[in-house]
């Protein structure tokens, strides 16, 4: 047995890793009769993310069996849950 009860794990985290700044983008935008496809240039305006998401992990590591469940906030309503992961991984 690798491991009698398991890990746990919790904390903070930052969902995304952009910086404030512009992002442009390459877009098709129709086409010619020739059949080639031209391009527009799309761009957006961002602003970083000063949120964080709390998590809660526990993972499990048997001989043959894997278990990890992890919890996280909504990243925009903080009191509400965002999200459930239960990954069980079975070597045969």
């Amino acid at each position: 047995n690798k491991s009698d009860y398991g890990k746990l794990a919790f904390g903070l985290s930052k969902p995304t890793e952009l910086s404030a700044g512009k992002v442009s983008i390459l877009a098709p935008n129709g086409r010619t009769k020739a059949g080639d496809i031209y391009y527009k240039e799309m761009a957006f305006e961002i602003d970083d993310e000063t949120a964080y998401q709390t998590f809660l992990s526990y993972k499990y590591e048997g001989d043959n069996l894997d278990i990890s469940v992890n919890l996280t906030n909504d990243r925009y309503e903080q009191d509400r849950l965002g999200e459930i992961r239960l990954d069980i991984s079975y070597q045969f």
